[in-house]
């Protein structure tokens, strides 16, 4: 019985090794501004078989896909790039309804979407953003370092 709980135990530091580790890399990717590097998160995400069943796994690749949307992609690609941020984050939360950051990056990716549609397409989408934004706001923790930078986005994303 030992043996099997401290192999859980380490399966679990070795997971959020892996998380942090994604993590440090993404925000190199980000602050660098370098599209190779974080398509290969995308691409090493992408590739892991346990996605679909990961709302956290989901959650971080639709954060890649809406920085890489935003500033990385070719204008006539932002649309399709930004509709996939919006899909895994959208997964994500199916598979984790209090899924905070996965409400506030499909409200954010709707957002940044409404941009490249028009004008009557915008305003449909309206109510979408609308109510993950504020699932986002009231799910997000302001106790965790990543929930109130989260929810600082979303309160300001709502105004």
């Amino acid at each position: 019985m030992r043996k099997i709980l401290l192999l859980l135990l380490v399966g679990v530091a070795l997971a959020v090794f892996a998380f942090e580790k994604i993590d440090a890399l993404f925000f190199e990717a980000r602050y660098g501004r370098d599209p190779e590097k974080i398509l290969q998160l995308i691409q090493t995400l992408e590739s892991r078989s346990d996605l679909n069943q990961n709302s956290m796994l989901l959650t971080i690749l639709a954060d890649y896909y809406l920085e890489y949307g935003d500033w990385s992609v070719a204008k006539e690609q932002k649309e399709k790039t930004l509709g996939q941020a919006r899909k895994h984050a959208e997964a994500a939360i199916s598979l984790n309804a209090q899924n905070g950051k996965a409400h506030y990056i499909a409200g954010a990716a709707i957002g940044r979407l409404a941009q490249y549609k028009g004008i009557i397409q915008s305003l449909f989408m309206l109510g979408d953003f609308d109510k993950y934004i504020n699932r986002a706001i009231s799910l997000l923790n302001e106790n965790d370092e990543k929930g109130r930078l989260y929810k600082t986005f979303a309160l300001i994303a709502s105004v």
